[in-house]
């Protein structure tokens, strides 16, 4: 079983890629499954929180066209990015209570906390001597969200590290975070809500690397997801074959797919 479980395309803000040139992609690249997982935030890039503007008609439109057009060829589940939901949970129920039925929900959280500015990775500008509080307060926010726990993998960990990198930082220890980490890896295992392995877009960066994927399995973690987070059909399952031979190496015998926000279990 090969499945992308986090690609985005032109229903997402951050995305100009038409959704049937992504799953043309996936279908040259050999994938038997593609979940678009588009964008739905709390808040803007600026941190200003509100209801996500995401058209769901337009959407499930698209959707529903594809699979006619593709369905015997590819399983084409339909997923949502949930962004930042710990901002405003309240919100966040309300608006998980109005979308359409869809099969699987990552929660990812790409600002950071309210006290380092509260803006997206994309525009911050790492300050020098505040990485530690950035990443401590990053932790600390998606355990909220998975005490929350409405979603079905948490995505891209560690995702703060891309952006480091991207800025020619050096790659943090995370030894000081351990704790937290831990936390919010049992918080996961032990509520049967699931992980992702996203590829940075088949980069060799894998979000959480090899060393955090080995303790959410140690911890009792077994629902993981493979996704390459690809915004253009280049991107579309790159790495997945490689994270495939990472999860058995951590000691996890399944991949998991979804269905109705339930978890399907196939062999390694």
């Amino acid at each position: 079983m090969l499945a992308d479980y986090h690609v985005h395309c032109s229903c997402s803000a951050d995305c100009d890629t038409p959704p049937e040139a992504q799953v043309q992609a996936a279908l040259a690249c050999g994938l038997d499954e593609l979940c678009f997982t588009d964008h739905v935030d709390m808040a803007n890039r600026a941190g200003v929180i509100g209801p996500p503007v995401f058209d769901w008609t337009e959407n499930r439109r698209i959707h529903l066209e594809l699979q006619e057009k593709y369905g015997h060829r590819l399983a084409l589940p339909l997923g949502a990015e949930l962004g930042v939901a710990h901002l405003d949970l309240d919100m966040a129920n309300r608006y998980l209570d109005a979308v359409p039925e869809i099969d699987f929900v990552i929660a990812s959280q790409h600002h950071v906390s309210p006290r380092c500015g509260g803006i997206d990775l994309w525009d911050y500008t790492f300050p020098a001597g505040k990485t530690e509080t950035m990443l401590a307060d990053y932790f600390d926010d998606l355990l909220t969200v998975a005490r929350w726990g409405r979603f079905s993998v948490m995505g891209h960990l560690t995702l703060p590290i891309r952006y480091l990198l991207r800025n020619g930082l050096p790659r943090p220890d995370l030894t000081p975070y351990r704790d937290q980490i831990d936390t919010l890896l049992k918080c996961l295992a032990e509520s049967g809500l699931g992980l992702e392995c996203n590829t940075s877009k088949g980069s060799g960066l894998m979000l959480p690397d090899g060393s955090i994927l080995h303790r959410y399995r140690e911890l009792g973690g077994e629902i993981i997801t493979l996704g390459s987070d690809a915004h253009t059909p280049e991107a579309v399952g790159a790495g997945i074959r490689e994270a495939r031979e990472l999860l058995r190496e951590c000691g996890f015998r399944y991949v998991c797919t979804f269905r109705e926000r339930k978890p399907a279990f196939h062999k390694l």
